[in-house]
């Protein structure tokens, strides 16, 4: 049986609900002493762009908005230290941020109607790569692994952001 149709309604909940995601993980870490002096504003601008997109998709989608989930950044025990190390946060950190770049890439065709809303996705994704980008500076890595990403589709995407959802 095919997996039901998503509308865009359900395409727009679920970039918010990774914003959300992304948005708990900042400020989380910002409460805590996991994040270095040297690197705490950029993660405090990461974080308060993070808020502003939350804001925003929640204006767009009103009264249909999901609500903020509960999240495990330990993704069921995969990172016990995730706000105790660095490196793992900065892990885990990069492992929602390209979440969210796959996520806004697989989700820009079903707005090609809706230009408004197209251009707002767009210029959220391209923030969400610059994100991805600069936590694989810190990390010591390149920004990219070669010239064209891999594809994630909806399953895919659910099932990555599902882990640091408990109860999903």
């Amino acid at each position: 049986m095919a997996e039901p149709q998503m509308t865009l309604i359900d395409r727009l909940n679920l970039l918010l609900t990774l914003e959300y995601v992304q948005d708990k993980l900042y400020r989380r870490a910002l409460e805590t002493d996991v994040l270095p002096a040297s690197y705490r504003r950029v993660f405090q601008q990461i974080g308060l762009q993070e808020t502003q997109h939350v804001r925003l998709l929640r204006i767009v989608l009103a009264d249909g908005a999901a609500e903020r989930p509960k999240t495990d950044f330990t993704a069921g025990g995969r990172h016990p230290d995730v706000f105790e190390k660095f490196n793992t946060f900065l892990k885990v950190s990069r492992e929602i941020e390209e979440l969210s770049v796959a996520a806004y890439k697989a989700q820009l065709p079903a707005f090609r109607d809706q230009p408004g809303i197209l251009k707002a996705v767009m210029r959220m994704h391209t923030v969400e790569a610059r994100h991805a980008a600069e936590v694989r500076r810190i990390l010591g890595q390149k920004a990219w692994d070669g010239a064209f990403d891999q594809p994630l589709d909806d399953a895919g995407i659910s099932a990555a952001l599902n882990q640091f959802l408990p109860g999903r």
